[in-house]
């Protein structure tokens, strides 16, 4: 059963793999690549993420609701890849890629999943695997508060940029001060400011559970 189960992740793996080589091609939707190709990338996106987001929630939905931080972080990281999803739809078909892959409607997809889904994967190793490292528990309640903090500040430093980018803002600039016109979008732009300090804020509260926990965490017990 073991052996037959090691043999469809690696084939699962190796799928995915090849997969994922493929779909990237979408960025080069604007060098000329053909965009009727759109159509096949698309395909091949959602045979990735739409198994994956269907199991995880299907796992989730058997568990006791968020029994401990770990599995609220994996929560979170199903919410992500639903967005992903949904932005999967417009990224990978090419009347769209073409419009929107200088704004900023890319930054806020590409640090959604590149950099938070894998942060939110890590927070939930590190309350999985840190009673069994050290023989101490992570407090929950803060656990929960860091998860809380952490998600809201995600979602309110990337999701504006989909509306800034909807509405035109460029990307790869150095220097916006000289565009009158991007003058509306500084509003934005504090706001994203306002949610990487309640961001930072939600790994301060990380940071003090796991040396308080080191220190003084109740051992013996799961969190």
């Amino acid at each position: 059963m073991i052996k037959k189960a090691a043999i469809l992740l690696l084939l699962a793996i190796a799928i995915n793999a090849v997969s994922l080589a493929f779909i990237w091609a979408y960025h080069s939707f604007v060098t000329g690549l053909n965009p009727f190709l759109g159509i096949v990338f698309l395909v091949l996106s959602l045979l990735i993420f739409v198994p994956v987001v269907f199991f995880s929630f299907r796992w989730v939905a058997r568990q006791s609701l968020w029994p401990t931080p770990a599995t609220a972080f994996i929560f979170g990281l199903f919410v992500l890849l639903v967005e992903d999803l949904m932005n999967t739809v417009n990224n990978r078909t090419s009347t769209l890629d073409i419009q929107l892959h200088d704004t900023y409607f890319v930054i806020a997809h590409v640090h959604l999943i590149f950099f938070f889904a894998l942060l939110f994967l890590a927070f939930a190793a590190v309350y999985f695997v840190f009673p069994k490292v050290t023989g101490r528990t992570m407090n929950a309640a803060m656990g929960y508060i860091h998860f809380a903090l952490t998600l809201i500040a995600v979602y309110f430093l990337c999701w504006p940029f989909n509306y800034t980018g909807l509405a035109g803002m460029p990307r790869r600039y150095l220097d916006y001060s000289n565009g009158v016109s991007l003058d509306e979008f500084s509003g934005t732009n504090h706001f994203a400011m306002q949610a990487m300090i309640l961001l930072v804020c939600g790994q301060v509260v990380f940071v003090a559970n796991l040396v308080w926990s080191l220190a003084k965490g109740r051992i013996g017990r799961p969190v």
